[in-house]
């Protein structure tokens, strides 16, 4: 085992940990099908993902933790057919009535500061998720590390 030392600059590690474990325990809303959690952190840039029922596009607003000046980007949703139910699932766990494909939204924000924590609200449909991310710290710096792995071995 590696034990590695504590350091504020690794906060993130905790926020992005805390994000996709909360994020996935609650119940994804009507147009949300996962609702958004984030990817790649970066010093200057993070990746947010987020699956909806519909092909439509969703929006993510970011902006700085006490800033007003927002930034917004519109998403492309494209079909997640890897995503579908193999027809046993489909008759052992749904009697034949699965749900269809989700839709994938991922955007990618660059040009972040690094140490910085962010808010970000994703709105789909008529429905919003906001929650907040801290990107990485710029250059070498400790970092506790937690591993978290979700086998899907239940449809629900």
């Amino acid at each position: 085992m590696i034990k590695l030392s504590f350091s504020r600059k690794c906060e993130f590690y905790y926020i992005l940990i805390f994000t996709l474990i909360s994020s996935n325990i609650l119940t994804a809303q009507e147009n949300f099908r996962i609702f958004p959690y984030i990817q790649n952190p970066a010093p200057y840039a993070i990746t947010i993902l987020w699956f909806s029922e519909e092909n439509s596009s969703g929006l993510l607003s970011y902006w700085k933790q006490g800033k007003e000046i927002k930034i917004d980007f519109n998403s492309n949703p494209l079909s997640a057919n890897a995503l579908t139910y193999s027809t046993w699932e489909d008759t052992t766990y749904f009697e034949g009535q699965a749900p269809s494909a989700p839709f994938r939204h991922r955007i990618r924000i660059e040009n972040l500061e690094p140490a910085t924590t962010y808010e970000y609200t994703v709105t789909q449909g008529t429905e919003s998720f906001s929650s907040s991310f801290r990107t990485a710290p710029d250059g070498n710096a400790s970092a506790r590390i937690i591993v978290y792995a979700d086998s899907e071995t239940e449809p629900w």
